[in-house]
């Protein structure tokens, strides 16, 4: 995991570098996810509220405004170190993080509006894999297995498509899936991200 941190934390050093556009501002964000066993459920905790989009919108959600890039990290509640299924007490692990560009649109009296939960297991296009390194043409951006996964997973958001403009920003969905240590079953939760881009 320290390995990892230190990558992320070299490539974010070398685009701040390479990115003579415009100043980027590098923000930490941090969205926890609690697992509802009873009801078999995945909720999020966190997030920083500030989108706007869409109707109802729900923890998780987290806005990213103009020229801000950021290191995202997913943890799961009740866990204050980084732990795997081989560690003692461990029931859910980080799995899979998943991305899409399409959202469900939901009924209002002024049209349909976009709702906090995305379309996946589709292709994505070209500027989401660019916004987030690493993801491949499925929308996933982070994947284990049961026993090398962990209860903390960071990713990279650029935030880097074109908004010159002041009409380009992006909504990204994003699916956390968790498995369970002991059963493999398998829970999902799927919040947006509000992506504005660069100028």
């Amino acid at each position: 995991m320290k390995m990892r941190n230190l990558q992320i934390a070299a490539f974010v050093g070398l685009f701040l570098a390479a990115n003579t556009i415009a100043v980027a501002k590098f923000q930490e964000e941090t969205v926890s996810f609690l697992v509802i066993e009873g009801k078999g459920e995945l909720n999020a905790q966190s997030g920083n509220q500030n989108c706007t989009r869409g109707k109802g919108v729900r923890k998780g959600c987290v806005k990213f405004f103009l020229n801000d890039i950021a290191r995202i990290t997913f943890k799961l509640v009740g866990n204050p170190t980084v732990r795997m299924c081989s560690d003692n007490n461990t029931k859910y692990v980080i799995t899979e993080v998943e991305l899409s560009h399409e959202g469900y649109l939901v009924p209002d009296n002024a049209g349909p509006k976009l709702a906090d939960k995305g379309i996946f297991d589709q292709a994505v296009p070209q500027w989401l894999k660019d916004a987030f390194p690493g993801t491949g043409a499925d929308g996933v951006v982070y994947t284990a297995s049961k026993d090398d996964a962990t209860t903390k997973v960071s990713i990279i958001n650029l935030n880097n498509q074109d908004n010159s403009s002041g009409t380009n920003e992006k909504n990204i969905w994003y699916r956390v899936s968790v498995t369970n240590c002991e059963t493999g079953t398998v829970l999902q939760s799927d919040p947006r991200f509000e992506n504005e881009g660069t100028n």
